[in-house]
């Protein structure tokens, strides 16, 4: 009987909804769904956007309904530092992001030349490494090129040529002409995977080997450069890239290793850091409201109390603000289509910059 009694009091393990809300523009039909839904629905809590300015909107929403927003993969440092405590980010902010795709430009660009480039530099008499860099004017890319501006100001030593290309048109004829008029040079790409890829694309057809060294440029770019989408459309083009990478997978846990094999199953490829990043989101989440029950107020407190906690991605940090304090970013690389760690690393990351 005392058994019984037991299994009786024992109450069952609540069962989750995933409500999904998408618009093509956020600024309007999304907004006003999220609205609609926060209150006909009284969601216990929020995963999402996919980029920084929605995510913007929707913390607007919440700030008002109070209910947690938990963002799984934008890496605007904004998003935690706008006075919203309902506000959780998962990924690593665009500051960190910066640090170490910055010390492997700087070490590329400083690299000694190979003796026939260096005789091919000293006949020419004018010639030397460059750092050019193409970002994108859509509001993820300008946050990210930001915080690589300023840890390129950091260092005393700013790109020497610089483009910005609205979404979805190509390099401008001068960024090529750039190229042709550069030795070797790191070339920086930071934009949305699809514009990042088409530049490649572009770049690697027109530059496979500098006119006057004979050598081919080396490509760098934001982390965007880990996702699927840029793989599917840069193709062999993105053998050789460097990039902050995320997530490695070539350390994953078992449990991590289960979740690759399960997604690759039903989506045909290997999840990118975005889809591990927001599985994370999505099971600290439910831990919380299976701890406290529906209680968005408690709810918010247990994702902080859950605080240091272990995703697939790696620790999840809270810092005061809601911003994982992951800093630790090493860089990867793309070999024959797969996204790898690039070991060992270029140079030691820089300490973080000042406030």
């Amino acid at each position: 009987p005392s058994t019984l009694d037991a299994r009786r009091s024992t109450p069952p393990p609540l069962p989750f909804r995933l409500v999904p809300r998408w618009a093509p523009d956020p600024w309007r039909a999304g907004v006003s769904l999220l609205t609609r839904m926060v209150y006909d629905e009284q969601p216990l809590a929020l995963l999402g956007s996919v980029d920084s300015a929605s995510t913007h909107l929707a913390e607007q929403v919440v700030a008002k309904a109070q209910l947690p927003l938990l963002s799984p993969c934008t890496t605007d440092k904004s998003l935690t530092l706008a006075g919203v405590a309902w506000m959780f980010a998962f990924a690593p902010s665009d500051p960190a992001i910066a640090r170490p795709l910055v010390d492997a430009v700087l070490a590329e660009g400083s690299q000694t030349a190979t003796p026939a480039v260096a005789a091919t530099q000293s006949a020419i008499g004018n010639l030397k490494s460059k750092i050019l860099l193409l970002s994108g004017t859509d509001h993820e890319s300008r946050l990210t090129t930001r915080e690589v501006m300023r840890e390129f100001s950091r260092r005393n030593q700013l790109p020497d040529t610089r483009f910005e290309i609205a979404p979805a048109l190509p390099v401008p004829p001068e960024g090529l002409a750039a190229i042709d008029r550069s030795p070797p040079t790191p070339i920086v790409l930071v934009a949305t995977p699809e514009d990042s890829a088409r530049w490649l694309n572009t770049l690697r057809e027109r530059h496979a080997a500098h006119p006057s060294t004979g050598a081919a440029p080396r490509f760098f770019g934001s982390h965007t450069m880990g996702r699927t989408r840029f793989l599917e459309l840069a193709g062999a083009s993105a053998e050789g890239v460097h990039f902050p990478l995320l997530w490695d997978s070539s350390t994953a846990s078992p449990a991590a290793s289960s979740f690759v094999a399960r997604f690759r199953a039903a989506r045909g490829h290997a999840p990118d850091y975005a889809a591990v990043y927001t599985y994370d989101a999505t099971r600290l989440l439910t831990a919380a409201i299976r701890q406290v029950g529906p209680n968005r107020g408690r709810i918010r407190e247990a994702l902080i109390a859950l605080s240091p906690w272990s995703g697939l991605a790696g620790p999840v940090h809270f810092d005061g603000t809601g911003q994982n304090t992951a800093t630790t970013i090493p860089l990867g690389t793309i070999r024959n289509g797969v996204v790898l760690p690039l070991r060992p690393a270029t140079v030691p990351s820089q300490p973080p910059s000042s406030p």
